[in-house]
């Protein structure tokens, strides 16, 4: 029997960024005398992981059902 979960509730949240300020130009760009192109990306992200129980109903000592929630 393999368990994937803990008896523990975890989760995080994230954001990946890219914007052109931390760009370099471009090699063309760079000759032809023009700035860098314009980019903008921001995604923003949450993961939890835990048990499903019922206290005190189904589940209590949280070894039987496990739950992953990827967001975003």
């Amino acid at each position: 029997m393999t368990r994937s979960g803990t008896r523990d509730f975890h989760g995080s949240f994230y954001e990946y960024f890219r914007n052109n300020t931390l760009d370099a130009n471009s090699w063309t760009r760079n000759r032809a005398g023009q700035p860098r192109a314009a980019s903008k990306f921001n995604q923003f992200g949450y993961n939890i992981n835990g048990p499903i129980y019922i206290p005190g109903k189904w589940n209590t000592d949280r070894n039987k059902l496990f739950l992953g929630i990827p967001g975003f």
